[in-house]
């Protein structure tokens, strides 16, 4: 089954113990993070200078940028923040660059921005770094350090409209893109990328439409692939997270969440192509897409994923000792007991608020293809990991325009909302109370005939109002 066997090994895992006084690298001017609460999925790789660590990032509360490391001398060690709260809009991507001796994170800025936090053993971390200007994401990215020709960093996202694109840097070019590889309505998830070694190819892979599992690979020699479809609908419910492991039969291991928060493996191997995929952790483990990361120093492929309540958690493979138990890195945040209920009648919410999302220009508008100027207002109620939409109301809209409200993520409604405008009033108000759980992301589709579809991207967070934002009509 490529690196990882169709068994889990039981054989015990060396403790990691905690140094709380040694930092992984010689940082100046942060501090620990006062709360534990992982509010994404992480992102993880495996960084070769120094204390050779295993380098882990996700999203803290507020948006804030936190990391946790683990090297063999010390164990785990953090977390520590990063960045500050508001500076992530996504889970983060994060690469180890051989070439350039730098570890180079991105992530979704506010407003659909593509930014960049590189540190390097001399330098420490440079100042945060624009790439792409709002508008240009509609997911988290995937970057990997391809090995071959000019030595890139191959930064990869969801466009509008459900678009592969790519943003790239070479140490004789700088950045250059974004380019698109595949069209609109390709992409339903957050991609992931690897470099296999081996192969000499550079291997991505997506959630397809329907919750298939897609390939795109890239070699130097034959360029790009046609995509190919891996797994069949229904069988993602997150992005899917990938690493080439180096040992035994030089697989590249795909991880994803399956139906009810399980944890899946494919996998693919020269000799066997692609075999699975493999159930490795029960329904109810995940509440995230997760990571994963070759330790060439440990000789190990270690997947981390956010657990129930926040928690961080990993699971760990060896060849000599197979799967490890899973282990809890960051405890869920306490939480104290809830005071006796009121009487229903008089029950308030825990929270509650509105967003407002008006549409950017069109980039390309026609006589053909107007745009609908549609604002669209959203009222919410959350409590904890559960939000309601009570309320979605849109005006003037032509009166064969229909609105969509679509969701993909583990708490998501059964079906779709969709809804026409009132033959009089030209309005439209859906207010079904569909209920959503942290994680899930929504999209507001409004569309007519002879104008530009309008969308809209709604990530649903933990004990707080959604992140939303219109993106560029196409």
């Amino acid at each position: 089954m490529g690196g990882i066997p169709h068994t889990p090994g039981t054989a015990s895992r060396a403790l990691r113990v905690a140094i709380s006084s040694c930092l992984v690298w010689a940082f100046v001017g942060v501090s620990a993070a006062s709360a534990a609460t992982v509010a994404s999925a992480p992102a993880v790789t495996y960084n070769q200078s120094g204390n050779q660590s295993q380098d882990i990032w996700f999203e803290g509360p507020g948006g804030s940028l936190t990391q946790e490391a683990w090297t063999p001398k010390t164990g785990f060690i953090g977390p520590f923040a990063r960045l500050g709260a508001g500076s992530l809009a996504s889970a983060p991507a994060v690469t180890y660059d051989t070439g350039n001796n730098s570890e180079d994170l991105y992530y979704e800025g506010p407003g659909g921005s593509l930014k960049e936090l590189a540190w390097t053993p001399s330098g420490g971390f440079n100042p945060p770094l624009t790439i792409l200007a709002a508008g240009s994401l509609a997911s988290a990215p995937a970057v990997t350090y391809n090995q071959s020709g000019n030595q890139s960093q191959d930064i990869w996202f969801e466009g509008p409209g459900g678009s592969l694109e790519q943003e790239a840097w070479t140490p004789k070019t700088g950045f250059i893109g974004p380019f698109t590889r595949l069209g609109a309505g390709s992409l339903a998830s957050a991609p992931a990328v690897t470099y296999d070694t081996g192969n000499n190819s550079e291997d991505l892979y997506f959630e397809g439409p329907g919750g298939s599992l897609k390939e795109l690979a890239w070699t130097p020699s034959g360029g790009f692939n046609p995509p190919l479809t891996v797994l069949g609908a229904g069988s993602l419910a997150s992005a899917p997270a990938v690493t080439y492991n180096q040992s035994g039969n030089q697989s590249q291991d795909i991880w994803f969440a399956g139906a009810g928060g399980s944890l899946e493996q494919e996998a693919w191997t020269p000799k066997t192509g692609f075999i699975g995929p493999f159930a490795r952790l029960g329904a109810g483990s995940l509440a995230s897409a997760p990571a994963v990361t070759y330790d060439t120093g440990n000789n190990s492929e270690d997947l981390y994923f956010e657990g129930p309540g926040g928690s961080l958690k990993e699971l760990a493979w060896t060849p000599s000792g197979g799967f490890m138990p899973v282990l809890t890195v960051i405890a869920p945040s306490p939480t104290a007991a809830p005071p006796p209920p009121p009487p229903a009648s008089t029950a308030p919410p825990a929270a509650s608020g509105a967003t407002t999302l008006t549409p950017p220009p069109a980039k390309h508008p026609t006589r053909h293809h107007r745009q609908l100027h549609a604002t669209i207002q959203l009222k919410w109620r959350w409590k904890g990991t559960r939000t309601w939409l009570k309320r979605l109301s849109t005006a003037r809209l032509p009166r064969r325009a229909v609105v969509r409200v679509s969701c993909r993520g583990h708490g998501c409604p059964k079906r779709a909302l969709t809804a026409i405008p009132n033959r009089h009033s030209r309005k439209v108000v859906i207010s079904r109370d569909p209920r959503y759980r942290a994680g899930d992301r929504v999209r507001i589709t409004i569309t007519a005939p002879g104008y530009s579809a309008e969308r809209a991207a709604i990530r649903v967070r933990r004990g707080r109002i959604p992140a939303a934002r219109m993106l560029t009509p196409v």
